[in-house]
């Protein structure tokens, strides 16, 4: 993708992107109104087994990954976690008979709060909604005390599960 993004950015006649952001296979880019059809054409026109598709706008958000973008009224950008209209809230239940690990698993990607969003007095409201939704699927209460502390809030900081094993005594 790398090298089809360097020929579309630097072949386009016209006034480039002013940001060009990538992850794997979905892209983030800020254009003029203008150039946007035209380099929408370009860049569909680079390889011809490789197309580009393209969402604009509406209200002034976009969703992107998991993030909704929003132009605030200061033409600025925000950002705030998005959740597809499909998504159900539902985790793995603590009381199943997965792993531990499996179990604790889920809680450490249903935080993005404290990277995705970019206005600190959104960040309570989103973690009450991860714990309302964690707690719903009946996970510990103990490992819940961890999202409420926002320096406890990263992976890293989450218990690493131990697995101990009862030996039989040897005869």
């Amino acid at each position: 993708m790398e090298w089809l993004e360097q020929r579309a950015l630097n072949t386009y006649p016209g006034v480039p992107p002013k940001l060009w952001l990538r992850f794997v296979d979905d892209t983030f880019v800020i254009i003029s109104k203008d150039e946007q059809d035209n380099f929408f054409m370009h860049i569909n026109s680079i390889n011809t087994n490789i197309k580009f598709t393209q969402e604009e706008c509406h209200n002034n958000n976009l969703a992107f990954l998991d993030c909704l973008v929003q132009i605030n009224p200061k033409r600025k950008l925000n950002t705030v976690v998005y959740r597809k209209p499909t998504h159900t809230d539902h985790y793995l239940q603590f009381g199943s008979h997965h792993p531990l690990i499996h179990k604790l698993g889920v809680i450490p990607p249903s935080i993005p709060a404290d990277t995705i969003i970019s206005d600190q007095s959104d960040i309570p409201s989103e973690k009450d909604h991860i714990e309302g939704a964690l707690k719903r699927s009946v996970i510990q209460t103990g490992h819940l005390k961890r999202l409420k502390n926002k320096s406890q809030i990263q992976t890293s900081a989450l218990p690493t599960p131990t697995l101990i094993l009862n030996q039989q005594p040897k005869r």
